[in-house]
């Protein structure tokens, strides 16, 4: 499928995707924002947004300066 294809080489997630991470708690989901696999950094940048978790916006930020997609 051409949209699943588009996704995994530009690091975008589905909600069913996001799923997986959401029970993971913000320590582990701010380790994520530094793994290779962007759709890894992707599923844990959107949790952390959607729990407005303080903690993670300068992790969010150095992610985000080194990376073109998280």
């Amino acid at each position: 499928n051409k949209l699943n294809k588009q996704r995994q080489t530009g690091g975008q997630t589905s909600p069913e995707e996001d799923q997986g991470y959401a029970r993971r708690d913000n320590t582990t989901l701010i380790a994520y924002l530094r793994y290779e696999n962007p759709k890894v950094r992707t599923s844990a940048a959107k949790i952390l947004g959607q729990r407005q978790c303080l903690q993670a916006v300068m992790p969010l930020c150095q992610a985000d300066a080194g990376r073109s997609a998280i």
